[in-house]
């Protein structure tokens, strides 16, 4: 009897707990946007991947603003670098998008670096890039 009310205290426990806490809806379930949920996947270590390779050109940039990887691109600013590689690594696009994206955040970079922009401004324009 006293192993079945344990029993029936943690089942107990873990609703409460899922109910406060979400604690079972794991991170593959939830989408960054529901209209582009069809474009996200997660790779093994559990990273969002954007795959824009089945997209129209003109839809991509919509795509990239709607997405969650875009900030996590910028929250490794100022390293150049790193921001660049999380870029390739988790943007899928056989395409012309990840090219000329890629060729604006370099040249986003550049100003910065010579100091026509400041990080405000950069982190302005990366969020609201032009149609590209």
């Amino acid at each position: 009897m006293r192993l079945i009310i344990f029993l029936t205290e943690i089942i107990v426990v873990l609703f409460y707990l899922d109910s406060e806490y979400h604690i079972s809806d794991f991170k593959f379930t939830s989408k960054p946007h529901k209209d582009y949920s069809a474009y996200y996947s997660f790779d093994v270590v559990d990273n969002e991947i954007l795959t824009l390779s089945s997209a129209k050109e003109e839809e991509k940039i919509k795509i990239w603003k709607a997405s969650s990887i875009q900030y996590e691109v910028l929250d490794s600013f100022p390293r150049m670098e790193e921001m660049i590689e999380i870029y390739r690594d988790r943007v899928v696009d056989d395409g012309l998008f990840k090219a000329k994206f890629e060729n604006y955040m370099i040249e986003l970079q550049d100003s910065y670096i010579r100091g026509n922009i400041d990080e405000e401004e950069f982190k302005k324009a990366f969020l609201n890039p032009p149609l590209l």
